[in-house]
C-alpha cells in the first residue's frame, strides 16, 4: 500500500545513515532514476552524479550543512537518468539527531518533471507574450509617435496656413487702403458724372476684393473649427446702419435701397459678435446688389420677441433681382456653390458667402432661410437671438459730426497710408500730428496732449502693441488721464484684434479706411 502511494505521487524516499555510512533508496526512488536494486547500490559519493554537473556543488554543500548544523534543505534539481531521460526532482531533507549530533539525513525525492515542464512552457509563453507586448507596445508607441508627429505637422500646417492668409490679408489691405482712401478723398472734389461713375467702379471693385479676402479668412477658421464668437456690447441699429449706408453709393441709380427698423431697437444695447453680424449682412447685401440690376433692395429689421433677457431678431433682405430656381436653392448654402455656372461666369464670386452666413448663424444658434422665384427676386430671412445689455445706448446713428480742432496723433510708417489718413482726418477738421514709428509715438504721446491716438500695429523700431503698453505705463505712473488709443491696422483676425485690446488699445478700425467708419470711431472715442 505504501509503495503504491509512493508510485502514484511519484515520491521516493531515501536515507543517509552516518553511523553505517550507507545510503538507502526506496523502490520509487529507483524507478525515478530508471534503475533497480540489481543495477545500482546507492552511495553518497556517486548518487549526486545523476544530477547535472552544475548542481553537484549545491547538493554537496546542502548535505554537508545538514550534517554539521542539523538544518534541512529543499531543492529543485535537474537530473539525467541512465536511460537518458531529463527529470526534474524536488529533493528535500530533514535530520535525525542523537546526543546533539546528526546521525541520519532523511529525505524525499519527488518527480516534478510535468510541473516543471509546465512552468518552463508557461515561462516561455510569458516571455513570448512579453516580447509580443513589448513589440506591440513599440509598434503602438511608433504609431502614437507617428500620430503625434502627424498631428504636430497638421497643426503646424494649419498655423502656417493661418499665418499665410493673415499675411496675404495684410498685404492686400495695405495697398487697398491707399486706393479706397483716395477714392474717399476724391468724392469731395468737383467731378463730372463720368468721373463719379469711375470712382464708384473703383470703390465697388475694391470692396469686392475685401469681401473675398474676408470670406476666405473666415471660411478657413470655420473649416478648422477655430472660430470663437466674441461677446461684447454693441448697438444693433448702429451696426446695421453702418453696414447698409456704404452700399447706397455703390448701387445703380435704377435701384432703390430702403432700410426699415423697429423703433424699439434703435437705442438698445445687445451682447454679441458685432463683426460677424456685419460680415453676414455684408455678404447678403453684396449678393442683393450683384444680382439686382434695377428695382429695389429692402432691409427690414424686426423685434420678434423678448424673453428672459434675450431678444429674437429677424432681418429680411429682399430684392427684385434675377431670383433662383427652386431646384437649385437647397445647395446654395454649401461652400463654393453658386446657382449655376452661368452665374459664376457672369457675376463672379467664390461661392463662400452664403455658406459662411449659415455657419455663422448656426454658431449664434440662429438660422437663415431663402424664399426665391426665378426672375422675380429673392428674400433671405435670418433669425438670431441676442442677450440684452444693461442700459441703453443713446448714441443713435448720425450723419453729422463736429470734429473741428480735435488733436489726433497718427502713428503710421507707410507713406501712402500716412497721406491717406492725414488727408481724411484733415477733411474732417482734425489737427493731425504724425509719428513714423512706435518710438516716436511714445515720445510724442508722453510730451503732448491728444484727443485721440490712431496706432498702426506693424511699424519699425517699435510696433504699435509695445508703443501702446509704454504709453499706458507712462499714464499710470504720472496719474495722467488715459488717451483713447485705437488700432488703425490691416490686421483683422480676431486674435490680432484681441492682441490690440491686451496691449491696452480701446478699439480697432480695419484698413482700408472707410470715411463713415472713421467718423463714427472718432465720435465714439471723443464723445
Amino acid at each position: 500500500m505504501f509503495n503504491v502511494i509512493q508510485t502514484l505521487a511519484k515520491v521516493g524516499g531515501w536515507e543517509i545513515d552516518l553511523k553505517q555510512d550507507t545510503l538507502y533508496w526506496t523502490d520509487e526512488t529507483y524507478r525515478i532514476h530508471d534503475l533497480s536494486p540489481e543495477d545500482y547500490t546507492p552511495q553518497i559519493k556517486t548518487a549526486i552524479h545523476f544530477y547535472k554537473p552544475e548542481y553537484w556543488t549545491l547538493i554537496t554543500n546542502a548535505i554537508n550543512k545538514a550534517i554539521s548544523t542539523g538544518e534541512g534543505y529543499d531543492l529543485e534539481l535537474e537530473m539525467i537518468t541512465p536511460a537518458k531521460r531529463h527529470i526534474w526532482a524536488h529533493v528535500y531533507a530533514i535530520t535525525e539527531m542523537e546526543n546533539g549530533k546528526v546521525v541520519k539525513v532523511i529525505g524525499a525525492l519527488q518527480d516534478i518533471t510535468a510541473r516543471k515542464q509546465a512552468e518552463i512552457q508557461l515561462a516561455s509563453l510569458n516571455a513570448e507574450l512579453e516580447s509580443r507586448v513589448e513589440e506591440r507596445t513599440s509598434q503602438l508607441k511608433s504609431s502614437h509617435d507617428a500620430l503625434l508627429l502627424a498631428q504636430k505637422t497638421t497643426e503646424e500646417a494649419m498655423h502656417s496656413r493661418e499665418r499665410f492668409l493673415a499675411s496675404i490679408s495684410h498685404e492686400i489691405r495695405t495697398p487697398m487702403n491707399g486706393i479706397i482712401g483716395m477714392v474717399e478723398l476724391m468724392k469731395n472734389e468737383s467731378l463730372s458724372e463720368q468721373q463719379q461713375e469711375y470712382l464708384k467702379i473703383i470703390q465697388r471693385s475694391g470692396n469686392t476684393l475685401l469681401t473675398v479676402i474676408n470670406d476666405v479668412l473666415i471660411h478657413s477658421k470655420l473649416n478648422a473649427e477655430q472660430l470663437i464668437l466674441e461677446e461684447n456690447p454693441f448697438n444693433l441699429a448702429t451696426l446695421i446702419y453702418e453696414t447698409v449706408e456704404p452700399f447706397r453709393s455703390n448701387i445703380n441709380d435704377a435701384i432703390s435701397l430702403t432700410l426699415s427698423m423697429d423703433p424699439e431697437l434703435k437705442n438698445q444695447q445687445f451682447i454679441g459678435d458685432e463683426s460677424r453680424l456685419h460680415q453676414i449682412l455684408t455678404n447678403l447685401l453684396n449678393n442683393a446688389c450683384k444680382f439686382t440690376e434695377q428695382g429695389f433692395i429692402n432691409i427690414d429689421v424686426e423685434n420678434v420677441s423678448h424673453i428672459s433677457g434675450n431678444t429674437l431678431i429677424r432681418i429680411n433682405i429682399s430684392d427684385s433681382g434675377i431670383g433662383i430656381e427652386e431646384s437649385l436653392q437647397p445647395r446654395l448654402f454649401q461652400p463654393f456653390t453658386q446657382a449655376d455656372q452661368t452665374n459664376t461666369r457672369k457675376y463672379g464670386g467664390t461661392g463662400l458667402g452664403l455658406a459662411i452666413c449659415k455657419q455663422l448663424l448656426q454658431l449664434m444658434n440662429g438660422s437663415i432661410h431663402l424664399h426665391s422665384e426665378h426672375g422675380k427676386g429673392s428674400t433671405f430671412s435670418l433669425e438670431f437671438s441676442l442677450a440684452t445689455s444693461q442700459g441703453h445706448d443713446r448714441s443713435e446713428p448720425s450723419t453729422h459730426y463736429d470734429f473741428e480742432n480735435l488733436v489726433i496723433l497718427l502713428a503710421e510708417d507707410n507713406l501712402v497710408n500716412q497721406k491717406v489718413a492725414v488727408k481724411l482726418l484733415e477733411s474732417l477738421g482734425c489737427l493731425v500730428s504724425l509719428a513714423a514709428n512706435g518710438t516716436e509715438a511714445v515720445s510724442m504721446a508722453c510730451n503732448s496732449s491728444y484727443d485721440l491716438i490712431l496706432m498702426d500695429c506693424e511699424m519699425p523700431l517699435m510696433d504699435g502693441y509695445e508703443a501702446t503698453r509704454r504709453i499706458r505705463q507712462w499714464e499710470q505712473q504720472n496719474n495722467h488721464h488715459p488717451t483713447p488709443i485705437y488700432a488703425l491696422s490691416a490686421h483683422t483676425l480676431s486674435e490680432q484684434v484681441s492682441q490690440c485690446a491686451s496691449a491696452g488699445m480701446d478699439g480697432h478700425i480695419a484698413k482700408p479706411i472707410v470715411l463713415e467708419n472713421l467718423k463714427r470711431l472718432i465720435h465714439k472715442a471723443t464723445a
